[in-house]
């Protein structure tokens, strides 16, 4: 853990490289992490037989693996190094990490949330506990519970997004508008596993693998349909960051998703389908999500 605090203090080009030393590290927490929360679950179902312990370390530890993971997956966007043609490479995995990011967030309050409820039966035991003492803490507990629904939320919205990006980028390249290069001397398979080698050394989550890439696209659909399936999610996060309180990142990721809705809506129009046209990704008003242009 000390390494990942002290990777913060370098200049954000150096990240990456700091990560892979990090991710050798938390390999190795989170098998001792598992292995602690064994031993916890057997002595308190021996001691305290109605305290569930849930998996505390390893949900707590699969938090900060998930967040060091997407990190180094954004930085690359931040820095520039992936090319053209691979960025639907980086959002099928984003959205890969972000629904893993979810599930863990959902694991963690249900665990948190039977917590909360035997604390509470336990205390209401304890001999001259006032009323007043009672509502305060219900009251801390449910301001809690709000901010990490509106944190969860927030996941949602960032993999609806990723989702309508990645599908939007295969329907360009599907019409030939975005750049692809010529596999002589390997293969799109080698690429991909190269792009994500350093993200495969933990046991959960699992390595998404080449074939799990693939699954996401169906090989009869069409251009106009990619476009039309990439409305669907980025109408979902529309919808989600709408009804959540709304932050100042959360304002400019509305941006880019409002304006990918267009972009997407008017691409599966059949807008310019024959004609030639030219697609830049815009990265000026969010670091990590582009706004797609085409002109």
């Amino acid at each position: 853990m000390l390494d990942l605090f002290q990777a913060q203090f370098y200049h954000r080009s150096k990240h990456r490289q700091r990560y892979f030393n990090v991710f050798k590290k938390l390999a190795v927490v989170q098998a001792d992490a598992e292995k602690r929360d064994t031993v916890l679950h057997n002595m308190y179902r021996t001691g305290e037989p109605e305290f569930n312990h849930g998996n505390c370390y390893s949900a707590w530890l699969l938090r900060i693996i998930l967040h060091t993971l997407l990190e180094y997956v954004m930085l690359g966007l931040e820095n520039e190094l992936y090319a053209t043609h691979e960025l639907h490479y980086v959002f099928v995995y984003v959205e890969y990490l972000l629904g893993w990011l979810g599930a863990c967030l959902l694991q963690s309050d249900k665990i948190r949330q039977q917590t909360e409820v035997q604390v509470a039966k336990q205390q209401s035991k304890a001999k001259g506990k006032k009323k007043k003492e009672q509502k305060k803490k219900a009251s801390e507990i449910a301001a809690r519970g709000r901010g990490r629904e509106q944190e969860l939320l927030f996941v949602q919205a960032q993999q609806c997004l990723a989702r309508g990006l990645l599908k939007m980028i295969e329907g360009l390249r599907l019409e030939g508008h975005l750049p692809q290069p010529k596999f002589e001397f390997g293969s799109e398979k080698s690429r991909f596993e190269h792009r994500f080698k350093a993200l495969g050394m933990f046991e959960t989550p699992g390595h998404m693998s080449y074939g799990h890439y693939l699954s996401q696209f169906s090989p009869d659909a069409t251009s106009l349909q990619l476009y039309e399936e990439a409305m669907q999610p980025l109408n979902k996060s529309k919808q989600i960051l709408d009804n959540t309180p709304v932050s100042d990142e959360q304002q400019v990721v509305m941006k880019v998703v409002k304006t990918n809705l267009v972009v997407a809506r008017l691409l599966a129009s059949g807008h310019k389908k024959d004609q030639k046209i030219e697609v830049s990704f815009d990265f000026s008003t969010h670091r990590y999500y582009p706004i797609v242009r085409v002109s």
